[in-house]
């Protein structure tokens, strides 16, 4: 649980001084590397946590108001849903038992197999705004994960050959 979530009142930080959440899965995502030596400005991750998480509440809403025509479909949301657990479950069981001397070297390209899904979510979101705002809100979210990527090349060639 402490791995992948925030740990709930009453629970040991899973590292102290560490949320997995925010410092190795979303941190990650948005760009760390070399085994977290190669990261951006503090800001940047700010930056893209407003994002994140205003795609995440407009999935949400897009999730609510497509509900009857997603419980039709639930089976092949159950299996989504298995293959997500399992994938987590294999990388913590790795991170819990692989480790020596309590280090741990989780990575988020560890979750890039569930990245179809990542994208499906991301479609979802963008549905919220209507046949009015597609042009707009989809061809946003494109242009800032690759304008993420190019960022990401120069940030580690600037670090391994400037």
């Amino acid at each position: 649980w402490k791995l992948f979530l925030p740990h709930l009142p009453g629970m040991k930080p899973y590292v102290a001084g560490l949320s997995t959440t925010r410092q190795i899965w979303f941190n990650g995502f948005v760009g760390q590397y070399g085994w977290l030596e190669t990261a951006f400005s503090p800001w940047v991750y700010d930056v893209a946590l407003g994002v994140g998480v205003a795609v995440l509440l407009a999935f949400f809403a897009a999730l609510a108001r497509a509900w009857r025509a997603l419980g039709a479909r639930w089976a092949e949301l159950a299996v989504y849903a298995i293959m997500g657990l399992g994938l987590v479950a294999l990388i913590g069981g790795a991170s819990y038992f692989g480790t020596e001397a309590g280090a741990s070297y989780t990575q988020a390209r560890y979750l890039l197999p569930l990245l179809p899904l990542f994208a499906v979510g991301m479609a979802l979101a963008v549905s919220v705004g209507g046949r009015r705002y597609y042009a707009v809100l989809g061809p946003a979210l494109v242009l800032a994960f690759l304008a993420d990527d190019i960022f990401s090349q120069l940030l580690v060639v600037g670090r391994y050959y400037g």
